[in-house]
């Protein structure tokens, strides 16, 4: 999957998660054009959705970075030059589900699959489980805890 792909799955997540009325949803999107003695650009972009009822949580994510950049190079006639090349190209997309054991307790199990074309290993996929307690849990200050492998 390349990043245009993402990008528009990002922008179709936007409509779902208004539609459901208890969803709650955060997102940026993010675009710097450079130009000058050398030229870049970047892009980003993530969501983020959210939904609690009485005894589970639910919790979608997916976020794109990609840049590129001028390097200098030695063309093959021995001049010097310049030449535009990507330096990031990541993506990431997740989800996680949660059982509510009591009001403060609760139960998970989280997914998430990383790709990144100049990271060691180019992609990685994570699942796990664990429990989550939330220390505090009022409207103007939320304060939760996990742990799991």
């Amino acid at each position: 999957m390349n990043s245009r792909k993402l990008i528009l799955l990002l922008a179709a997540a936007f409509p779902l998660g208004a539609q459901a009325g208890s969803w709650a949803g955060e997102g940026e999107l993010g675009l710097a054009y450079a130009r000058g003695n050398a030229e870049s650009d970047s892009f980003n972009a993530r969501v983020g959705l959210k939904k609690e009822d009485e005894r589970w949580l639910y919790e979608v994510n997916a976020e794109a970075l990609r840049a590129s950049g001028e390097v200098d190079v030695i063309q093959a006639d021995g001049t010097p030059g310049r030449e535009k090349v990507d330096n990031v190209n990541r993506w990431q997309v997740g989800g996680k589900v949660g059982y509510r054991y009591t009001d403060r307790m609760y139960f998970f199990g989280s997914g998430r699959y990383d790709n990144d074309d100049f990271a060691p290993s180019e992609w990685q996929a994570i699942v796990s489980v664990g429990v989550g307690y939330k220390f505090i849990d009022t409207e103007a200050t939320k304060f939760t805890g996990e742990i799991g492998p």
